[in-house]
């Protein structure tokens, strides 16, 4: 379950999820095709639950993972060519209070039923900019390469004599993005995917789903910032280069409204889980938060299941700090590759930034200061763009290289 005040932003959920593979069957169900339904007795099966669910003024259900099916189920991931067992996430549910009704509340008396195993507070995330940074004139692409200071670059050109990054997707789960911007319109995928099939006597229908399926433009949209870094349009002869010549970036939905950078962690989890199942090899986050929820550890265990690679930046708190989904790089799993920043010194080296988080689960630190990238201030503008936010899809952009050099390799271990 998941549980909301209905109001403005200023609501929260809870999730709470029944147990990692056995679930209590049925307590809660939703007519098949239909994401949000009243509470009702014909959707809770348990009059403990309902009767519980009516005493926290819940207005109605909505099932967070749309594709997930009762049971452990044998998924085909389109990433590694073959079926893998996925965890049971169909008792992930959002449940949305009034919203005068308190969290607080809800969370204690959720947590006292039998059918619970666990509720929640859902955490908002922030985007990982670095929004207050100075901004000061460099050599524009001074990451990808750098004559004068050889040391302070990612020898992109060296890596273009021996690839490109072509048929290789990346996500970007993100605030929003400017798809005509110049530099990045020809890098949107459009692709459609078969998803299902429907036979019916001697006809065979064919479902798709488009991999790009929703885009905001907002003028401070955070995606146009972290795109640009990895999937720039390369060899146009115009404005920037991308780090992965040649990939296509993947828009799937994006949350976040145009006055904030905070977004229920919930709606990411839903985007991330998609995407691998639709077989994007690549998952850009520059995001994070500081709790380590159940409903987005199996997601993100899902998505690596599936053969995804997840790329995580770190943060921007200048102190050790655990940041999620960064942190699962230091799990029993190691998920993702997690991402932090490293400056310039104007002269021959990179050093950590002094705002940079710093931990022990960090994979690799990236240049993430002052990367000239594609804005979203109109379609043809470019700005300096600072943080964790940078660096990771600097690394998303190498991991997209490897991929094309290596395309045998399908288990996200192995690229990482």
């Amino acid at each position: 379950m998941t549980v909301k005040n209905n109001g403005s932003m200023q609501h929260e959920v809870i999730s709470t999820e029944m147990s990692q593979t056995q679930f209590e069957s049925g307590v809660i169900e939703l007519p098949e095709g239909q994401m949000t339904v009243p509470i009702d007795s014909g959707y809770v099966k348990i009059q403990d639950v309902l009767d519980t669910l009516i005493y926290l003024e819940a207005d109605s259900l909505e099932r967070l993972y749309t594709t997930a099916v009762p049971g452990e189920t044998i998924y085909y991931s389109r990433i590694r060519k073959k079926n893998v067992t996925i965890y049971d996430l169909s008792q992930f549910y959002i449940i949305h209070l009034d919203k005068e009704a308190s969290i607080d509340d809800a969370i204690s008396v959720l947590n006292s039923l039998d059918e619970t195993n666990s509720a929640e507070p859902s955490v908002y995330v922030t985007l990982e900019e670095e929004p207050d940074d100075t901004y000061y004139e460099l050599d524009s692409l001074w990451y990808l390469n750098n004559d004068s200071h050889p040391s302070c670059d990612i020898d992109a050109p060296e890596a273009w004599e021996i690839t490109h990054a072509d048929g290789i997707n990346i996500a970007f789960i993100e605030s929003g993005m400017e798809i005509n911007h110049v530099d990045l319109r020809s890098s949107i995928c459009y692709d459609s995917v078969v998803v299902d099939t429907i036979v019916d006597g001697e006809d065979t229908t064919f479902v798709y789903e488009t991999l790009t399926e929703f885009v905001h433009h907002y003028q401070t949209a955070h995606g146009t910032n972290t795109a640009g870094i990895a999937c720039a349009t390369t060899n146009n002869d115009t404005g920037v280069s991308g780090v992965a010549w040649g990939a296509k970036i993947v828009v799937r939905e994006f949350w976040t409204t145009p006055d904030t950078v905070l977004d229920a962690v919930e709606g990411r989890c839903r985007d991330v889980l998609r995407c691998a199942q639709l077989g994007v090899r690549i998952i850009n986050n520059s995001w994070s938060h500081t709790s380590n929820l159940w409903y987005m550890n199996y997601s993100f265990d899902v998505a690596h299941s599936l053969g995804a690679v997840m790329v995580c930046s770190q943060g921007n708190i200048p102190a050790r700090v655990i940041k999620y989904p960064a942190a699962y790089s230091q799990s029993q799993y190691g998920w993702v590759i997690s991402c932090s920043w490293l400056k310039r010194t104007g002269g021959d080296s990179l050093i950590h930034d002094h705002n940079a988080t710093y931990a022990d689960y960090c994979d690799i630190t990236a240049p993430g200061r002052n990367l000239y990238t594609t804005f979203s201030y109109d379609t043809t503008s470019y700005d300096l763009f600072s943080g964790s936010s940078a660096s990771a899809p600097v690394v998303a952009g190498v991991a997209a290289l490897v991929m094309a050099r290596f395309p045998s390799i399908t288990d996200p271990d192995s690229i990482k």
